[in-house]
């Protein structure tokens, strides 16, 4: 469809996660944008609780940051994203 042109950190924030396990799977989790982000960090932005639990099992770094030093967490509270908070500290 015409949402296969979406980077990672795109379906991720935007909580697709069919297209992120198209594109993360055999690649690096923890790849970086040009912000430092993760796919983690685009998903708690988006509040994607299903991105989210997929991309910890995959072995994501919770406590990476970005380059503003933010992390995945900081994404999830700073937008109000109680079910993204509590996966990320489970």
């Amino acid at each position: 469809g015409c949402v296969m042109w979406m980077t990672r950190w795109d379906a991720a924030q935007h909580g697709y996660l069919e297209i992120v396990q198209r594109k993360v799977t055999g690649a690096d989790i923890d790849l970086r944008d040009h912000n430092g982000w993760t796919v983690l960090h685009a998903a708690c932005l988006g509040g994607h609780t299903r991105v989210v639990r997929w991309v910890l099992l995959q072995g994501a770094g919770v406590n990476l940051r970005d380059n503003h030093g933010h992390t995945p967490l900081w994404f999830a509270a700073w937008g109000g994203h109680i079910d993204c908070v509590i996966r990320l500290l489970g």
